[in-house]
């Protein structure tokens, strides 16, 4: 199972890369994020990862992203989170945007020792792109999934750049 997630994720990732840059000024941006996160009834988590976003058709994009969550308190432990999501950029997300909101959301896989729980993620955030190709990019994300007989949240404040192609 954790075979067959790894390979869609990689071709979902693929995919995202061979879209070019779109006659309405789409962007496909590759990002690197770093924050902090907290479950349901857990302790504080720093959360490092990045991801790709391919903008399709008019602020539509897909794509993908790896985060590695670990205890503050002792980084060895943690798990991982592997995300496919949709966005929906607010103000068209062309490249003459310097202030680019958005929304996201879709499916998660949480993996570590002894975690393999299915989630749904969403959230949303902004991208200030300093240049046409260099930015800045903050978000809140939520990963919601079944713990047992409880619906647990993963939410996660997070910052970090962007470069855009």
């Amino acid at each position: 199972m954790t075979k067959s997630i790894w390979i869609i994720l990689l071709l979902a990732l693929i995919s995202t890369l061979s879209f070019a840059q779109t006659e309405e000024g789409g962007r496909v941006q590759v990002y690197s994020v770093t924050g902090v996160g907290r479950a349901s009834g857990d302790n504080a988590q720093l959360q490092i990862g990045g991801g790709v976003d391919a903008q399709i058709y008019k602020g539509v994009g897909v794509g993908g992203e790896f985060v590695r969550n670990k205890e503050r308190e002792n980084l060895e432990l943690g798990f991982n989170v592997i995300s496919a999501n949709g966005s929906f950029h607010f103000l068209g997300g062309g490249t003459s945007d310097k202030f680019d909101p958005f929304a996201t959301g879709g499916y998660s896989h949480l993996l570590g020792p002894g975690i393999g729980v299915n989630a749904l993620n969403f959230g949303g955030g902004f991208n200030y792109w300093l240049t046409n190709k260099v930015g800045v990019r903050f978000e809140f994300r939520d990963h919601v999934f079944s713990a047992g007989e409880t619906t647990t949240n993963l939410y996660g404040l997070r910052g970090g750049v962007a470069f855009a192609f």
